[in-house]
């Protein structure tokens, strides 16, 4: 099926919120992306990652785009083939263009939920960093599917959700607050007072919708360390729950 042409498809998207807090997000993120990015996630997804020579790699959601430059310097500023950079916001591609530009990469506005751009088995990588919790079930699917589409045979997709036992804990402490007028989703405390969207789901049914789409997979749970509590203090609270679930997921 081709893609979509852009504002049109089987439902709206909002783009609204991320569109709206565009220059806070980048002022949050910077090169790092925050604390628990900047002391656990960034080094554990790069420790997972291929050697970068030929490697073809597409980012979903890749907000201010901070990520893939920071990730080239760490591998000694050896560049992939091919580097995608995409989110459905535009205002966020344009600060990744701008602030965070990585000579060679592509820089889209790309809804992940919706027909890619992209010829199947274009690329050997996805990645997905704290995207898919954002998404509803119907979207997330059609996320899965197109990303196992784009995917060479045993290509990988890693996927990393707000760990879901993290989440329960927000809501048993009341820190979720549910949809507001004109949102769908409840949002959770961000850093700097942002409120972020999710979807409560657990364990489970994000393992069954991997598997229904055809990846096979390990999963692997990220807590906060002694620096990030240091930055991020109200993360005491979870009292040593998981703050993040990484999905290496293949393609067979």
């Amino acid at each position: 099926m081709p893609p979509h042409p852009a504002g049109r498809g089987p439902e709206p998207i909002k783009v609204a919120h991320y569109d709206r807090i565009a220059r806070q997000w980048e002022t949050v993120t910077g090169h790092h992306g925050g604390p628990f990015k900047r002391e656990v996630l960034n080094a554990f997804l790069l420790d997972l990652m291929p050697p970068f020579p030929g490697l073809r790699i597409l980012e979903l959601g890749a907000g201010n785009g901070y990520f893939a430059p920071w990730a080239v310097r760490k591998r000694g500023g050896e560049a992939p083939a091919r580097w995608a950079i995409t989110d459905v916001s535009a205002r966020l591609v344009e600060i990744a263009r701008r602030d965070h530009f990585l000579e060679g990469a592509e820089y889209l506005v790309l809804d992940a939920a919706r027909a890619y751009p992209f010829e199947s088995g274009s690329f050997d990588l996805v990645l997905a960093t704290m995207l898919f919790n954002e998404m509803p079930t119907p979207r997330l699917a059609r996320a899965l599917t197109s990303v196992r589409r784009v995917l060479i045979d045993g290509g990988a997709l890693l996927a990393t959700f707000l760990h879901p036992r993290f989440v329960r804990d927000l809501d048993r402490r009341g820190k979720l607050r549910p949809p507001g007028r004109g949102d769908r989703l409840p949002t959770l405390p961000g850093p700097k007072g942002l409120r972020l969207p999710v979807v409560p789901r657990s364990e489970e049914e994000i393992e069954g919708l991997l598997s229904r789409s055809g990846f096979r997979f390990t999963g692997h749970d990220l807590a906060a360390g002694a620096r990030v509590l240091h930055d991020r203090p109200g993360l005491r609270h979870a009292g040593g729950i998981p703050v993040a679930l990484v999905f290496d997921a293949r393609k067979p």
